[in-house]
């Protein structure tokens, strides 16, 4: 019977919505939509030229405006990427609009030149809160980024001095768009449009429509007339070579990619808000479904650790509902617009948020039946009987509008309604149901041993209703958080915290359990007195309840029994272990290592002898091949350290020196690593190339070079680059000074380091027979060739099989 009256009452609750909701009214293809900008001559021109067009206004995005097939305000960086991707079909430019520093003269007569000044005054600064202002202060400060870390840092810190005031259009200094302080000045203020020295962006602003849009003849006189021509005879805008300032978004790409994090950059970085919930979609996204993965692991542990069947209903029910809400709270913020359908899954919030304080009360009051069976059967019907009633006033509010008080002429529900008489009472229903359960369980778990422990579920209680409180008063801090999960999240852990403590029965088999257990234990109260026993220390309960006071935490009654005991909360646990096996591998395991430490011995002097006489055979192999590969540059390097005193230019001559020993060195590392790996990134290459030629700047030969590869590099052809590449620059400095490009390059399927120079290369000097044979040992090439102003020397190596090709 209860069964069928539940799933009743579910399928009345769903059907709510259906009763009171309103259909769906299509949206028509003559709506144009303006961002709700405080000031926005935008719309006020477009009311004046689009006479047969419904005109409104907006806070979605331009992607939910053109899925309703309705043209919408947007900027060309999104305007332009949406027509190339198709999402639009129509733009239509009608405006510039460059981001300014907009002074009230009549309120301050502070100089303002760039964006740092904004600093050094003490006026309270108004910020158009969208990702195109910052990006232009970004732009302006860092050119490299359209969201820098000078941008966020400058505005946070006027946040932090209490002056920056997001969208707020009457402040002494605005940071917004050239075209909306024109408009404030045409209402009567008296506001200097200042481009700041240090740059600004433009961007183009119009509509963006999917169906075309017919314009009258004179359009452009009515978009003058509204202060939208960027350029005045009576100096409302800045001068054109003020504008020259201003940069333009080239890249859209990069400004998407960089602006993706605008929300919770600003809110977190700036205004200081968010910091401990999320801050955007992709954060409420993932918060979701971090949450439900907890609570769901969270669920399947719990239902392994209750025993009995209603109070792991409740807790599971407890825990489902939490889920279920954030998916909820996940559902209505996928959805965009203004519906009937969104009102209701708001008021579906309520449905949870009424049902986890009942969960929380049903737990308490069957913990505490076995005291105050009757209260506990009164309160359990009349807490869900109230429930039941505030759930259905909170669905058909519509109906009444004594929860909510709702103004269904303002578009946005979230932002056009206040608080009903009946929203204080269930308000007070979710408090009262709290206490109580809290009060149920003190007084449950004050007999308890651990009742000091319950001070912590007691604290939760306390931060959450203050909590609850502050978000119903509208605080800031408690309003801008993420109510639904902050809820959830205080639940999990007071549930988690009682059952720990031992206020929910987690196991009521105690007894059953230790009558059949195979374990030699006991348990006795603070006298001593046996309590809980097992089926064999049945016998022996007397005899060791006595031994107890004698024993510290544990006593050896024989060679083979040792007596354990240990304190728990209100008494002690006693068990005997048979240690007889564990005597008979302790000695077996000292015969066996005693065996074992002698073999090691033996061992340990074989491995040693073979080890010294490996090493000093290695040493030597690897000595001589060292040798072999630098004694020619050896005793190159030799003979030039006895010329260098009679040598002219000291300066060139010591540099070819410092090259050598670079070379000689570099060598000798790329041999080492061929002994131990068979490629070698392209980037440890491009790093020995830079060393040598940097060095090779002190000589007068300038080179640069430029890296296009990102793969590993056999070892071999590695040496045979770096050979190649200190041949050319070693020629290169007999005629400083001189400048190279040094291009590393993929060729075909292989690779090539090509040198630009603007001289001829020696070719006998850059590739003797020797080196030649090397190259072509492993399928290389080496290749001089006429450029129009330079010439080039390349060493190529294709594929095995393609260089004849």
């Amino acid at each position: 019977m209860n069964k069928r009256m539940i799933c009743l009452f579910v399928i009345f609750l769903l059907c709510v919505p259906l009763l009171f909701g309103c259909a769906k009214e299509f949206p028509s293809d003559k709506v144009v939509c303006f961002r709700n900008y405080a000031v926005n001559p935008l719309k006020s021109a477009a009311e004046n030229i689009l006479y047969d067009y419904e005109v409104k206004t907006t806070s979605y995005s331009f992607i939910y405006h053109l899925d309703r097939n309705e043209a919408c305000e947007a900027l060309d960086v999104q305007a332009l990427p949406a027509v190339k991707n198709g999402i639009a079909a129509y733009w239509y430019p009608l405006s510039n609009a460059t981001v300014v520093i907009a002074v009230d003269r009549d309120a301050t007569d502070i100089s303002i030149n760039d964006w740092s000044d904004l600093c050094k005054t003490e006026c309270d600064v108004g910020f158009l809160n969208n990702r195109f202002i910052l990006a232009a202060i970004s732009y302006a400060l860092d050119k490299e980024s359209y969201m820098s870390d000078s941008a966020i840092k400058l505005l946070a810190g006027i946040n932090a001095e209490h002056r920056l005031k997001k969208d707020d259009m009457s402040c002494p200094i605005i940071v917004c768009f050239d075209y909306q302080a024109a408009a404030l000045n045409a209402e009567g203020r008296n506001y200097e449009l200042i481009i700041p020295a240090d740059g600004t962006l433009s961007y183009e602003v119009g509509i963006l429509s999917n169906t075309e849009i017919n314009f009258p003849d004179n359009m452009n006189d009515i978009l003058i007339n509204c202060g939208l021509d960027g350029e005045s005879e009576d100096g409302a805008f800045p001068s054109l070579s003020e504008y020259k300032r201003a940069g333009r978004v080239s890249d859209y790409n990069a400004f998407e990619n960089d602006t993706a994090h605008y929300a919770s950059v600003t809110r977190r970085n700036i205004f200081n808000t968010r910091l401990y919930s999320s801050a955007d979609q992709i954060e409420h996204h993932m918060f979701a479904v971090i949450y439900c993965v907890i609570a769901v692991v969270w669920i399947g542990m719990l239902m392994s650790r209750i025993v009995d069947k209603k109070v792991r209903f409740l807790m599971l029910a407890s825990g489902m509902l939490s889920i279920c809400w954030v998916l909820l709270r996940y559902l209505k913020y996928q959805i965009l617009g203004e519906s009937a359908l969104i009102r209701y899954l708001w008021y579906l919030y309520y449905v949870f948020q009424l049902g986890l304080p009942l969960c929380m009360l049903l737990i308490a009051l069957f913990v505490y039946k076995e005291k105050a069976p009757e209260f506990c059967r009164i309160a359990e019907k009349i807490s869900i009987g109230l429930c039941v009633t505030l759930v259905i006033c909170v669905l058909t509010n519509d109906m009444h509008n004594f929860v909510f008080i709702i103004d269904y002429s303002v578009s946005k529900v979230d932002n056009s309604y206040i608080y009903g008489w009946l929203y204080y009472i269930i308000f007070a229903d979710c408090i009262l149901s709290i206490l109580l359960s809290e009060f149920l369980l003190l007084k449950t778990a004050w007999s308890s041993p651990k009742r000091r422990g319950f001070v912590l579920p007691m604290l939760y209680t306390c931060v959450l209703i203050i909590y609850c409180t502050l978000y119903v008063l509208g605080i800031p801090f408690a309003r801008e958080s993420d109510f639904v999960m902050t809820v959830g999240v205080f639940l999990l852990l007071y549930n988690e915290t009682i059952m720990r403590l031992g206020i929910i029965p987690v196991n009521s088999m105690y007894t059953k359990l230790f009558s059949h257990s195979t374990l030699n234990i006991l348990i006795a109260d603070e006298n001593k007195a046996p309590i809980l026993y097992s089926s064999v220390a049945e016998s022996e309960a007397s005899e060791l309840s006595s031994q107890i006071e004698a024993i510290k935490s544990s006593c050896k009654l024989n060679d083979d029994t040792v007596l354990f005991t240990d304190i728990i909360p209100g008494g002690i646990v006693v068990w005997q272990e048979d240690i007889s096996e564990i005597n008979r591998l302790q000695v077996q395991y000292k015969e066996n290592l005693a065996k074992t430490e002698v073999a090691n011995t033996l061992l340990s002097k074989e491995m040693t002898a073979k080890a010294n006489l490996a090493s000093i055979e290695e040493k030597s192999k690897l000595a001589n091949m060292l040798q072999m590969e630098i004694s020619d540059k050896a005793k190159v390097l030799s003979g030039m350290l006895t010329d260098l005193e009679n040598e002219s230019d000291k300066k060139s001559y010591a540099a070819r020196i410092t090259m050598l020993l670079c070379y000689i060195k570099r060598h000798i590392s790329l041999s080492l690593r061929k002994l131990e790996e068979s490629a070698i990134p392209s980037e440890d290459l491009v790093a020995y190339i830079d060393e040598l030629t940097q060095i090779s700047s002190y000589g007068g030969v300038y080179a640069k070079a430029v890296c296009d590869l990102d793969k590993n590099i056999s070892s071999d052809i590695c040496l045979l680059v770096y050979d190649f590449l200190y041949r050319a620059t070693e020629a290169c400095v007999k005629v400083n000074p001189i400048h190279l490009l040094i291009r590393f390059l993929p060729y075909r399927e292989g690779i090539m380091l090509d040198i630009l120079s603007p001289v001829i290369f020696d070719t006998e000097t850059l590739c003797d027979s020797v080196f030649t044979k090397q190259v072509e040992s492993f399928g290389g090439r080496i290749d001089f060739r006429k450029l129009d102003d330079a010439f080039a020397a390349s060493l190529k190596f294709p594929k095995e099989g393609e260089l004849n090709v």
